[in-house]
């Protein structure tokens, strides 16, 4: 997701969920005006993270995939473990070429 879009679905989720809330357990909605930047940092940040988490969780996932083996979380800044998944695929596609599957 973009993050202009993210900005956008946080401030209407402030916007139409945050008022009515504030309005019905406070009866006033001044604390949400008063600190609703605070409040829209903080989910966003909250956002990013999760985002962040999922997209290690996705990466990891595809390079075990491709390596055929566990995988550290530091192997995942690391150019040449990417550069390897190329190498073990090529060398897993020349060996299953030697065995005929089709008998």
């Amino acid at each position: 997701m973009v993050m202009r879009k993210r900005e956008i679905i946080i401030w209407l989720i402030l916007i139409l969920l945050g008022m009515p809330v504030c309005f019905f357990a406070l009866n006033d909605i001044s604390p949400l005006v008063d600190h609703i930047g605070l409040l829209a940092t903080a989910l966003l940040i909250s956002s990013l993270i999760v985002s962040g988490w999922r997209l290690k969780k996705r990466l990891k996932g595809r390079m075990e995939e491709g390596l055929s083996r566990e995988v550290e979380d530091g192997e995942l800044t690391s150019i040449a473990t990417w550069m390897k998944i190329p190498d073990h695929a090529g060398r897993a596609a020349r060996e299953a070429e030697r065995f005929s599957f089709d008998e």
